[in-house]
């Protein structure tokens, strides 16, 4: 298994545990007169690897551009009436046109 589909997995199973611990301890609340105050405290620690994967799988997609050296900017759209005949135009098929951003760049990535 790949190391990302992995935080991915471990991600999705720490939600579920996270909920299923919330529905528990508002049971076990609702049920006591007094609850113990260290109910309270149960769901933290799924939530918090919550928050480690999760931060991990949204710095995930700025750190695979960075490794690999692309520039991490978009082009612009053009309009339709411009008069940028002289720059490459790609990716007409979804009515809108690019202009490339670099002069090498034949494909804009979307």
């Amino acid at each position: 298994m790949n190391w990302n589909k992995g935080v991915r997995q471990i991600h999705r199973w720490l939600s579920i545990a996270f909920t299923v611990t919330i529905i528990i301890v508002t049971i076990v609340v609702l049920g006591q007169e007094e609850p113990t105050e260290g109910v309270f405290f149960l769901p933290l620690l799924p939530l918090a690897l919550l928050l480690f994967t999760g931060l991990y799988l949204f710095v995930l997609p700025y750190a695979t551009k960075w490794r690999s050296g692309r520039p991490d900017r978009r082009c612009s759209p053009i309009s339709p009436t411009s008069n940028y005949a002289t720059k490459p135009l790609v990716a007409e098929s979804t009515g809108l046109r690019y202009e490339s951003c670099d002069a090498d760049e034949s494909i804009i990535e979307g």
